[in-house]
C-alpha cells in the first residue's frame, strides 16, 4: 500500500506522505521478523506473559530495561528458529550478540546503581557517583551521572502520604 500525496490538494507536505511509505516499509520488513504464523503482535503478548511472571518487580529501573530489551531479543530469535527461518532485518545470530550487549550493560547498570553483594559485604556503588535521586510513582530512583534539569523539580521531592481515606476514593475513582 502507497499513500500518495496529491498536489494542490492542501492535505499536508509530501515528505510526510513519503515517511509514512518508508514507515510501512520498514514495518512489513520487520514485522517478518517478529510475528507468529497468525498473531502480527504476537511478540508483545508473549512478553507481557513473560514480564507477569514477575509481578512484584518494578520494570521501571533501568537494570530491568536491559533485561526486557534482552528478552525481546530471545523471544525474537525464539521466535525466528520455531519457523525455521533466519530473519531478514536482524538474523539469529545479530539477535544473540544483542542479548549479549544487553547483559553486560545490564552489569554495568547494576554496578553503577545499585547494591552488590560480595565477600567483603555490601557495596554501595552509587554513592561514588554524582548523579539525581527521582521519585517515580512514589520509589526512589538514582541516576548516576545525571545533572539537575528543570523538568526533574516534580520528581526531586518524595510524594507525600496519601490517607487511607485518600487511597480508598483514589482505588474506586473518585480521585487521582
Amino acid at each position: 500500500m502507497t499513500f500518495n500525496h496529491v498536489e494542490g490538494s492542501g492535505k499536508g507536505d509530501p515528505m510526510f506522505y513519503e515517511l509514512t511509505d518508508d514507515e510501512i516499509k520498514l514495518h512489513d520488513e520487520k514485522n517478518q521478523d517478529y510475528r507468529s504464523t497468525s498473531n502480527p503482535v504476537a511478540n508483545f503478548d508473549r512478553v507481557a506473559a513473560w514480564m507477569a511472571l514477575y509481578p512484584d518487580i518494578d520494570w521501571a529501573r533501568p537494570e530491568m530495561v536491559a533485561i526486557l530489551y534482552a528478552q525481546k531479543q530471545i523471544d525474537s530469535a525464539m521466535s525466528l528458529m520455531e519457523r525455521g527461518v533466519e530473519g531478514g532485518v536482524e538474523t539469529v545470530d545479530t539477535r544473540a550478540r544483542d542479548v549479549h550487549i544487553y547483559w553486560k550493560l545490564f552489569r554495568v547498570i547494576r554496578r553503577k546503581h545499585v547494591e552488590v553483594q560480595s565477600k567483603a559485604g555490601p557495596i554501595r556503588m552509587a554513592q561514588d557517583t554524582p548523579g539525581v535521586t527521582l521519585y517515580l510513582k512514589g520509589k526512589p530512583i538514582y541516576m548516576a551521572g545525571w545533572e539537575m534539569q528543570p523538568w526533574m523539580i516534580p520528581f526531586l521531592k518524595p510524594p507525600k502520604p496519601r490517607s487511607l481515606w485518600q487511597r480508598f476514593l483514589a482505588r474506586i475513582g473518585l480521585e487521582g
